[in-house]
């Protein structure tokens, strides 16, 4: 149980930073869109800025598919196992805290650190730069 309040107090101190830490990855290459220097320069720097943040977020993401991979080894190591008394009990006592743990790292309480939302935020910049990127062309500048 120790676990949860360490993620709780995790969740507490770096979740603000978490939350703009998101926003920054994924809307500097979308603000990028709109200045006229070369491309190749601004998707360097874009990915450059944005490798760091979706590191952590990924790693964030892969803590509660981890604790549920957990629990499926633990049951496949008491079906093929002979255990003992003892460690029969010790394994089900494993088994109890990993099922009532669920390491789930959030945004200052906005949403949750998963891959998932790795790949949503993707989706919402990408879109939002194709649908500026219609509006623009060269005779008129991007606002």
């Amino acid at each position: 149980m120790k676990l949860n309040k360490e993620i709780k107090l995790f969740n507490k101190v770096f979740g603000l930073h978490l939350l703009l830490m998101t926003f920054y990855a994924f809307f500097v290459p979308v603000l990028l869109t709109q200045y006229r220097s070369r491309l190749e320069l601004r998707a360097f720097y874009a990915i450059i800025n944005s490798v760091g943040p979706l590191t952590i977020m990924y790693y964030c993401g892969t803590a509660y598919s981890d604790s549920r991979k957990i629990i499926s080894i633990c049951n496949k190591l008491q079906q093929n196992i002979v255990l003992l008394e003892k460690e029969h009990k010790e394994m089900n006592k494993l088994l109890i805290q990993v099922s009532t743990i669920k390491p789930e790292f959030t945004a200052a309480g906005f949403f949750k650190m998963r891959k998932s939302t790795i790949l949503s935020f993707f989706n919402i910049s990408m879109t939002y730069i194709i649908v500026l990127s219609q509006f623009c062309n060269k005779d008129v500048p991007c606002v």
